[in-house]
């Protein structure tokens, strides 16, 4: 006869140290279904589970359940957690107030004495619990409360812990950092039956799940402590990368990996990188792109691989006012392939064949916000003949491509900032470039995990390789006429009453500064190059480097 009990219940805070824990299944798209510290490279899936929006603790995606899906993992014949104290663990974000959280069974149901299933399910937006075990542990009292609730608050992330003590033969479920035990149930001391299934979701459960582990102890349950030990540097190994989204080039921009591949390990040239903020859901600091010549950044591919399906995309941080040339692809002589700029209105991706002729066009109204953080790039589907732009996790305005195939051997280039006297390059913040195989969803997401992931591949040997000497030369075009910068931004320097030839030299003589104005005998110097947000002026000159 097999018996059930639920156990619910509130109260203070616990403030034991923790443990590590025995089993984790990080539940991110940085490892789908993978358990990450005995290395059990055992995934059931073929594909990707839908990803969301992170724990703000954790630094990496959730997995995403939308009332149907159910994901199955699972735990190995394990003699270290027979007479052990068990906990299961995990951090959920509900949109409903019901469905199942998770659910163990033991594969033996009837040859093998002990624990057989341990469930927790949130029930009128409560959190409820239950066990079942075998008739040799048979419940000898039961002592409960139909009171004994645990609320949920919707679109919050809940810890919830639920866990038996061997010794003194006590289930008890903690959710957040409620620890007073208002119920306790007396059974003959069972252990938890291995191998089994462990399911998490089903059952009309609609929202995120994260951080999920089993450990064998029962106490030290904080969420602090919880959430520490589901970092990604407290994982025994890396995951490999998701089906779904395999890349073959990652680049971090930023002030660790600089611009080193994370895939083909190299090391691409670049000038002096500045740097500015955090992206925010990104550790490091992001490469400043100032707009000039001296901010291009040539990264080197396969030029195969532009015959084959592709996205690539990188985070920028629009700032105001912004415009120029986002992302190039070219050949090994520099022949444009792709071109995307940014301009006031409107962004444009354009398409190339080698001699020049344009084989694919898309524009669309240009609807960045400013100061605000966007995924941008390039999608070419050569199985269905389109291109397209991304924009976070949105795909604009595909578009038909009779490029065709470009028959590249050998290197190519994408340039970031890519610069000649008619568009400068873009200026703003850049921050993780990665190209993918083709992804058609969770884009944004995508993105992040592989960039969070190579994170922890940076060498501590690269360098910046910045000189602190002046140039000797440096020559300045005339970008404009009549036109000088818009009084919205900042000038470096300005000096009064100077010939334009001093300018230029105070110009040559600053190190950071990148283009300068003059106007009724003020030299004006800014550290930045637009053609963004120009007022006009009479008899003014607009030079940059």
């Amino acid at each position: 006869m097999w018996q059930y009990f639920l156990f619910l219940v509130i109260g203070c805070k616990m403030t034991d140290a923790m443990n590590k824990p025995k089993y984790l299944w990080p539940l991110s798209g940085l490892s789908n279904d993978l358990e990450v510290m005995t290395d059990q490279n055992n995934s059931s899936l073929s594909d990707c589970f839908p990803t969301g929006p992170g724990h703000p603790d954790l630094n990496y995606t959730s997995l995403y359940f939308d009332g149907t899906q159910y994901l199955d993992v699972r735990i190995p014949s394990d003699p270290n957690i027979t007479d052990s104290d068990i906990a299961f663990t995990l951090f959920f974000k509900t949109e409903t107030n019901k469905g199942v959280l998770f659910h163990y069974e033991a594969d033996y149901q009837t040859t093998v004495q002990g624990i057989l299933t341990m469930h927790a399910e949130v029930i009128a937006g409560n959190v409820t619990a239950t066990m079942k075990v075998t008739e040799n542990c048979s419940l000898t009292s039961i002592c409960g409360s139909p009171n004994s609730v645990l609320n949920v608050t919707l679109n919050s992330w809940t810890m919830v812990v639920l866990v038996y003590n061997f010794n003194d033969s006590r289930l008890s479920l903690y959710v957040n950092n409620k620890t007073q035990i208002i119920s306790i149930n007396h059974l003959k001391s069972c252990s938890l039956i291995t191998p089994g299934r462990l399911t998490f979701g089903g059952s009309k459960y609609i929202g995120s799940m994260t951080g999920a582990a089993l450990y064998n102890s029962d106490s030290g349950f904080d969420e602090q402590d919880l959430l520490k030990n589901a970092l990604k540097s407290n994982w025994s190994w890396n995951p490999p990368d998701p089906p779904c989204f395999l890349s073959s080039h990652v680049w971090t921009m930023d002030n660790k990996g600089f611009t080193k591949d994370m895939k083909t390990f190299k090391k691409n040239e670049h000038k002096c990188l500045r740097f500015g903020d955090e992206h925010p859901n990104l550790p490091n600091n992001a490469i400043l792109m100032d707009g000039s010549s001296l901010s291009v950044l040539r990264l080197e591919i396969n030029g195969e691989e532009l015959d084959s399906n592709f996205t690539l995309v990188i985070n920028i941080y629009v700032q105001k006012p912004t415009s120029g040339s986002l992302l190039n692809i070219t050949d090994r002589y520099e022949q444009k392939l792709f071109d995307l700029s940014i301009g006031e209105n409107f962004i444009v991706l354009r398409a190339f064949l080698i001699n020049g002729t344009e084989c694919g066009f898309i524009s669309t109204a240009n609807m960045f916000n400013t100061s605000t953080w966007y995924l941008v790039g390039i999608r070419r589907d050569i199985s269905n003949g389109t291109m397209a732009i991304v924009i976070n996790n949105d795909i604009i305005n595909s578009a038909f491509d009779s490029c065709g195939m470009f028959n590249q051997s050998g290197m190519s280039f994408v340039e970031i900032g890519s610069w000649d006297t008619n568009t400068p390059g873009y200026r703003g913040f850049i921050r993780c470039l990665v190209m993918f195989s083709i992804v058609d969803s969770n884009i944004i997401f995508s993105n992040h995990d592989t960039c969070l992931n190579e994170a922890d591949n940076v060498s501590s040997d690269l360098k910046n390789k910045c000189t602190m000497q002046l140039p000797r030369r440096r020559k300045y075009d005339l970008l404009k006429s009549d036109m000088i910068i818009s009084s919205s931004l900042a000038p470096l320097a300005v000096y009064d009453s100077t010939p334009q030839v001093k300018c230029a030299y105070y110009c040559f003589r600053h190190r950071y500064c990148r283009s300068f104005t003059f106007f009724n005998n003020r030299c004006s110097m800014y550290d930045l190059v637009t053609l963004a947000g120009l007022a006009e002026a009479p008899g003014a000159t607009y030079y940059a480097i």
